[in-house]
């Protein structure tokens, strides 16, 4: 949308024609979206790298067992406390 609103008027009126821009048009758009296009190639090399480092850590898990993470995931999961009467009857 801020692209959008960067546009000047006539510009945005041929959006979504046929129409052909002059070269001294292009110029304008292609530099409107030299930003955008960096913000983009910066997020796509994030995603990249989260995916490699999501990649290696299934593996990590896979190498040890995925029984092994479940287990691990049940002795740190909230346990039912048990009241002092409770207690006592199970003694």
């Amino acid at each position: 949308m801020l692209l959008y609103n960067t546009l000047n008027e006539p510009t945005r009126a041929n959006l979504h024609t046929n129409y052909v821009p002059t070269d001294d048009e292009w110029l304008e758009i292609n530099d409107l979206l030299a930003e955008p296009r960096e913000r983009l190639r910066q997020l796509e090399k994030n995603i990249e790298e989260l995916q490699a480092e999501r990649t290696k850590l299934w593996a990590h898990i896979s190498a040890q067992g995925l029984e092994l993470a479940h287990g691990e995931r049940n002795l740190i999961s909230p346990q039912p406390s048990i009241d002092d009467d409770d207690e006592q009857n199970w003694r």
